[in-house]
């Protein structure tokens, strides 16, 4: 058991791989829509496990989450599987719901949801780009980075205050080497300006919620990746320009998921929309911060 759990966690590595082989053969392109797509994937799948709640099998040991469905391990698989489609990423993603089975941590339901939400994710990805464009990356990256940031702090505040610290400081360094063939593709595919101040703002109002409120950082994270994000992808779909009522209205929606996920008050999800609109200050930090003062108020 313990063995299938370590091989599907190396195995993971094959996608990254790739994506550097990609980066490294001058496709970066290439990779970066590889990276996109995965972060939209982590968005969805995480928001989803989070929102059924459905209990591991019993004695399932592990650190990543509590909840089975989707295996985010199997559907991380199948989408190499969907940008990359032949019998060896097909046979790969098999193995790794296989093992995520037989290391008794998923389901066979598990590893087949996974299967069609790594589908899902990659049609939701290609009809976004075609139709959106530029803003569609942006915010994949967004959700799916914020997603990942409030998995963290969920697991361990305290290790998440200090990854956004190093962050912060590794982002403060890297701004200095903003135009090296190695820093520019990103900021040129997922950053609007250039600067990369979107994200050192995302992960210093994140930081800035977690010292508020430690036990709500991880759900800081989530309404700001969440609820910014599906604004601007809705409104951008609907080819609205600046807010619209249609990306508040999608904004609102994810936030009513991301109450249930988190298992806050139905009412948090009006109070960070009405803050998403407020114009004066960036939502990267606004949306954390009010989110961890509700929390400090709520008794």
């Amino acid at each position: 058991m313990i063995y299938a759990k370590i091989l599907a966690d190396l195995l993971l590595l094959i996608p990254i791989a790739y994506f550097g082989y990609l980066f490294a053969k001058g496709r970066k392109r290439d990779a970066m829509v590889l990276l996109s797509a995965y972060l939209l994937l982590s968005g969805v799948v995480l928001l989803t496990k989070f929102v059924l709640k459905i209990p591991r099998p019993a004695g399932a040991e592990t650190s990543f989450d509590p909840y089975s469905f989707p295996s985010f391990h199997t559907a991380y698989a199948f989408l190499l599987f969907f940008f990359l489609p032949n019998i060896w990423t097909f046979l790969y993603a098999a193995l790794v719901g296989y093992l995520r089975v037989a290391a008794g941590v998923h389901t066979w339901v598990d590893v087949i949801g996974a299967f069609f939400f790594a589908w899902f994710s990659w049609i939701l990805y290609k009809a976004g780009k075609r139709r959106v464009g530029f803003e569609w990356d942006r915010q994949a990256f967004h959700m799916g980075a914020g997603a990942l940031i409030g998995l963290l702090l969920y697991l361990n505040w305290k290790l998440g205050i200090f990854f956004l610290g190093s962050a912060l400081i590794l982002g403060a360094v890297l701004y200095y080497f903003r135009n090296s063939p190695v820093i520019r593709p990103f900021l040129e595919f997922f950053d609007r300006d250039g600067t990369g101040k979107g994200a050192f703002y995302f992960i210093a109002g994140v930081l800035a919620a977690t010292a508020i409120y430690p036990q709500w950082g991880w759900i800081a994270a989530w309404y700001l990746a969440y609820v910014d994000s599906t604004a601007t992808m809705v409104g951008k779909w609907f080819q609205a320009k600046g807010k619209s009522i249609y990306g508040s209205l999608g904004g609102f929606l994810a936030g009513i998921l991301v109450a249930i996920a988190t298992e806050t008050p139905l009412w948090l999800p009006i109070v960070v929309s009405l803050t998403e609109l407020f114009p004066y200050i960036d939502d990267n930090i606004s949306i954390p911060l009010v989110v961890a003062i509700a929390g400090r108020l709520i008794p």
